[in-house]
């Protein structure tokens, strides 16, 4: 695999805008050629990808302290990875976004395993 970008990889960060309604979320996002069960989802149609991301207003693991500050809220901004599915998407610049699930659907169960360090 090889990434080019232009300047330093993860210098940038997006502005906490104090809301999760709609949020700024960076990311760089690699694809690959894994099924979505080798990554620990159920069974879905689209590409695995493996996406770093920095997103400062919320924070997705907040039983860690990445950035050992003793406030476990506000390590969203920390660069870190996420597996996601990626769909065709026609509205949005790039043609792909990231596959979601309506909540409300009991067939799909949203599980979240977290081991921290102590």
């Amino acid at each position: 695999m090889e990434i080019k970008i232009k300047g330093k990889a993860g210098e940038n960060k997006p502005v906490a805008i104090g809301s999760v309604k709609v949020v700024p979320v960076l990311g760089y996002v690699f694809p690959t050629n894994l099924k979505s069960t080798d990554v620990g989802f159920s069974k879905t149609e689209g590409i695995v990808a493996l996406a770093l991301t920095s997103h400062p207003d919320f924070d997705d693991t907040p039983l860690w302290d990445e950035d050992f500050n003793f406030n476990y809220a506000n390590d969203g901004i920390i660069w870190h990875p996420h597996w996601v599915v990626l769909i065709k998407d026609k509205r949005v610049s790039g043609g792909l976004s990231v596959k979601t699930f309506d909540t409300k659907d009991k067939k799909y169960q949203l599980e979240i395993n977290v081991n921290p360090l102590k």
